[in-house]
């Protein structure tokens, strides 16, 4: 097996982040502007970006990867099923080098 990305040139803005998960309705009790906030907070605590990958000019927009996605993505499914923001945080940056 390679170990090279199956969606290696996936490079998402923000606003199809958000678009991407409010069409999984995973979070439905949740509009655009909280959701948008909610991954604001979370990007404050590292997820799914590292502090690196943060450390960027501030006119420089952030671009998600597949895998950025799917963390934030898993996240959000986490909060749905009540878990707290501390814990979400802190399970998904764990293991980060």
């Amino acid at each position: 097996m390679s170990d090279q990305p199956l969606i290696p040139s996936l490079s998402l803005s923000h606003v199809q982040v958000l678009q991407t998960i409010e069409a999984m309705h995973i979070a439905e009790w949740l509009d655009r502007s909280a959701l948008d906030s909610v991954l604001k907070k979370l990007r404050r605590d590292f997820v799914p970006f590292t502090a690196e990958e943060l450390d960027k000019p501030q006119w420089e927009q952030l671009r998600y990867s597949y895998v950025h996605l799917i963390e934030c993505v898993v996240a959000i499914k986490m909060m749905a099923d009540g878990v707290s923001h501390r814990h979400i945080v802190g399970l998904l940056t764990i293991d980060r080098a």
